[in-house]
């Protein structure tokens, strides 16, 4: 197995590296036309944007290794580790030559380095510079300076040497800087700043759905996970629920990658629990670069929902939050929250990963994991329907035979006989193995379930009731038998029918078979997503409430949902005010719920 180094994309081979990327083409092939302008003597500066491990350093990287395969013209310069040891502009021309040394191993470069580095900082800077337009003079080579954590730097130089550097790229077009940060920071965008409307910014965007499958995909080929990168889809629902609270980060997404190819698909928070163990290192050392009153801060709002300045204030025990909550906000530690009404400004964690890591593993709160458990199920595009049930695909030649080899079980096989038959669209052949089934074993509930699926396909209404209710009498335990009457009397608008049956579903007696449990929260769900989508709102209302009422976890789990019909409540009611319940709540929990509301907004026509 090979490893991708999540912390260390320079460790990865250029190879490997090119292979599992996805979703930066375009910006680098932007990258690449601004070098081909520098080339030709109109010089842009660029800074990429985007939190940490959203892939800044390795665009960085495949830029130096494509600029070095493509423009002869230009020696693309990296700053490995560089934000930790320049401090000034001098220390930043040092490091250009040491690491223009490395890159030509020409001697005349090394002598001028150890001529210098004693010198006084003016002076370091003037002969660097007289050195470097020499040599591009000489060599008709230009500098492209890719500086990662590029705000870093700029804020431990001082405003003097700042000043000088944007003197310098203005008259010197022989250098092209193209940086990174994980925020707009002060130094570009501050109008006293030397470098302020200097940059172009380029901002990152959060990967899609595909392509986090696609990197997947690429990174399980890659090191021989089968499993996975030919079962792509199976993963898809968890795929989708941690990419919904990473925000399309590709570091944690290829964590979560080595946690799914080690332990495969088992249940989604203990996923999270190991992704989290994966994550605490990471987090930890983000936590202890902020000052006691800003960790402080953070902490108060990961235990809360989106709040105010004076909120904020009086939950971590802190007079003036103004400052701090800024600083947190030009780390991207904070953001602001989207709001419907701008009446108030609310602040939330950026990284709802990063929030949810302190709530569980500092605090030991439980809630998070039943958004987990939440996102998992509602990702799930499998369909509890007439697509669930146990219609096994069997050949007709392979039934007949075992109807030859095993007659004892042969109502089972007239069932299975009438399953082929439905899949390959041969009704009436279908409704005849089923009936046969049901007089050899009246008793059998399995060919009544599915002779009523035939039936509701058919839109043989009644005739299907009958055949469900004959399916739960003869096992009232069989989920599936409520499931699908349930569905029929939705389709009939028969709602006060529904809430009937769920009551006695509710009644089922599934102790703690986890695939029961299971098929019971992706049914309630199936549910309650049916009746919004049909408008039905009072009947969602007292189908969630009954719900809620049979198991505790359901409180949590179903929050969401309940969110979402308080909202579409207060609008038809015409309530003062409604979007406040959109405002307060964390994004990655507002989006699904204005996803459920955008059901009822779209409504069955």
């Amino acid at each position: 197995m090979k490893m991708i180094h999540k912390f260390n994309p320079s460790l990865i081979s250029k190879e490997d590296m090119e292979r599992i990327v996805v979703g930066r083409g375009m910006i680098i092939d932007r990258l690449k036309k601004k070098i081909e302008m520098g080339v030709n003597g109109s010089v842009t500066h660029t800074i990429i944007i985007g939190q940490r491990g959203m892939g800044k350093t390795t665009i960085l990287l495949l830029l130096y290794y494509k600029v070095k395969e493509k423009f002869k013209e230009v020696i693309p310069i990296t700053f490995p580790g560089g934000e930790y040891s320049i401090l000034s502009l001098a220390d930043l021309f040092l490091e250009l030559l040491n690491e223009l040394y490395k890159e030509t191993k020409d001697n005349k470069v090394d002598e001028i380095i150890k001529r210098i580095k004693e010198e006084g900082d003016d002076s370091i800077v003037d002969y660097s510079l007289e050195f470097l337009r020499n040599f591009n003079k000489k060599n008709g080579k230009i500098f492209l300076l890719l500086i990662d954590n590029i705000h870093i730097i700029f804020r431990q130089m001082d405003e003097e040497d700042l000043g000088r550097l944007r003197e310098i790229l203005m008259k010197d077009n022989m250098f092209i800087i193209t940086g990174s940060a994980p925020f707009v920071f002060d130094e570009i965008v501050n109008y006293d700043k030397a470098f302020y409307n200097f940059f172009e910014i380029e901002n990152l965007k959060e990967l899609t759905l595909e392509e986090c499958k696609e990197m997947i995909k690429k990174v399980a080929k890659i090191n021989g996970h089968k499993e996975i990168s030919e079962n792509i889809d199976n993963y898809i629902p968890k795929i989708s629920a941690i990419l919904h609270l990473s925000g399309g980060n590709p570091r944690i997404l290829l964590m979560f990658y080595e946690i799914m190819s080690k332990f495969g698909v088992s249940e989604v928070e203990e996923q999270l629990k190991k992704l989290l163990d994966e994550l605490t290192p990471y987090y930890q050392s983000r936590l202890e670069s902020l000052s006691p009153q800003e960790k402080k801060i953070f902490d108060a709002m990961a235990l809360t929902d989106c709040a105010t300045p004076t909120e904020i204030s009086k939950n971590a025990r802190i007079g003036n939050v103004g400052p701090p909550i800024k600083k947190l906000l030009d780390k991207g530690y904070v953001k602001i929250s989207k709001q419907k009404r701008r009446k108030i400004v609310l602040y939330e964690i950026s990284e709802p990963l990063f929030g949810i890591w302190r709530e569980m593993r500092v605090y030991g709160r439980e809630e998070p994991k039943f958004l987990i458990k939440f996102l998992e199920i509602w990702f799930n595009q499998g369909n509890l329907g007439l697509s669930f049930y146990r219609l096994n695909r069997y050949s007709e030649e392979d039934i007949r035979k075992d109807m030859r080899m095993s007659p004892k079980d042969i109502e089972r096989h007239h069932n299975n006989l009438g399953n082929s038959f439905y899949y390959s669209k041969r009704y009436e052949e279908a409704e005849r193995e089923y009936g046969e089934a049901i007089r050899i074993n009246p008793n059998l509930a399995e060919p009544h379930n599915n002779l009523g699926i035939l039936l509701q396909i058919l839109k043989r209404y009644e005739e299907a009731e009958k055949e469900y209710k004959e399916a739960i009498r003869l096992n009232p335990n069989d989920l599936q038998g409520h499931v699908n009457i349930i569905n029929l009397l939705i389709t009939q608008k028969r709602y006060d029918g529904v809430l009937d049956v769920l009551n006695f579903m509710l009644k089922v007696e599934i102790k703690e078979i986890l695939d029961k449990k299971e098929f019971l929260r992706i049914a309630f769900f199936n549910l309650l997503k049916d009746l919004i989508s049909h408008k039905q709102i009072y009947y969602a209302n007292v189908a969630l409430k009954m719900i809620m009422a049979k198991d505790e976890e359901y409180g949590e789990l179903f929050m969401p949902f309940s969110k979402a019909i308080n909202y579409i409540k207060a609008k038809m009611e015409n309530k003062p005010d409604p979007d406040i319940i959109l405002d307060r709540l964390h994004s990655e929990v507002r989006k699904i719920v204005e996803e459920i509301i955008k059901l009822a907004e779209d409504g069955q026509k």
